[in-house]
């Protein structure tokens, strides 16, 4: 699990050694085949690794936002300034905000998975976070 934080450099972000780092994590990650859940600035990263431009939006730093996830309601919370209002092959959109901005990706041929929201900011943890964090981890 690779956990949020401040912006890409690419974005205007500071830690070009944390996106360094990260797309390094990656790779190992991928050439192994073990899954990662990737949290907002990781759904950012993986996004600029599949060349789809990320767009600055406004409204996605909130402590409450409904969202669609497969299909359904869900509420989160949302702090994040940078988004994609689509994705394409080989990633998945499975979560999204009513204007259309992507709050989840999932990349299954490489378990990667990543969320544009922070769970950890949840007391109690929402069952839904935790039953996702089961899956990806494929834990019983």
């Amino acid at each position: 699990m690779l956990t949020g934080g401040n912006d890409l450099a690419a974005l205007g972000g500071y830690a070009t050694e944390r996106d360094a780092t990260e797309n390094a994590l990656l790779d190992a990650v991928e050439l192994r085949g073990l899954p990662v859940l990737r949290v907002y600035r990781g759904v950012q990263l993986i996004q600029q690794r599949c060349a789809i431009p990320l767009r600055r939006v406004t409204g996605h730093v909130t402590t409450r936002q409904t969202i669609r996830i497969d299909g359904g309601p869900a509420e989160v919370n949302s702090y994040h300034r940078f988004a994609v209002l689509e994705s394409r092959p080989p990633l998945e959109v499975w979560a999204v905000a009513a204007d259309h901005v992507v709050k989840a990706i999932c990349r299954s041929a490489l378990s990667i998975t990543g969320i544009m929201w922070r769970p950890e900011r949840n007391s109690p943890f929402a069952t839904t976070d935790v039953a996702l964090c089961h899956r990806v981890f494929n834990v019983a």
